[in-house]
């Protein structure tokens, strides 16, 4: 997942399938500003399906649909 910061932040990244269910380990980084990408399925744990994954930094809650094939 790629995303741009225009500070320094802590961003927390969860992933969820579409029920709502943590479906991995809650994950926090301290990242500088700048471009930034986040490899969400490494080690091949989330099956095919559909996953919310959310970001949330300085107060900002961003939310991505993830399609795995």
């Amino acid at each position: 997942m790629n995303f741009v910061l225009s500070n320094q932040a802590d961003v927390k990244v969860i992933v969820m399938d579409v029920a709502g269910k943590l479906v991995s380990p809650e994950r926090a980084y301290s990242l500088a500003a700048g471009n930034h990408n986040i490899t969400l399925n490494e080690n091949g744990t989330l099956n095919k399906g559909i996953y919310i994954v959310s970001l949330e930094y300085n107060g900002t809650k961003l939310a991505r649909k993830l399609i795995i094939e």
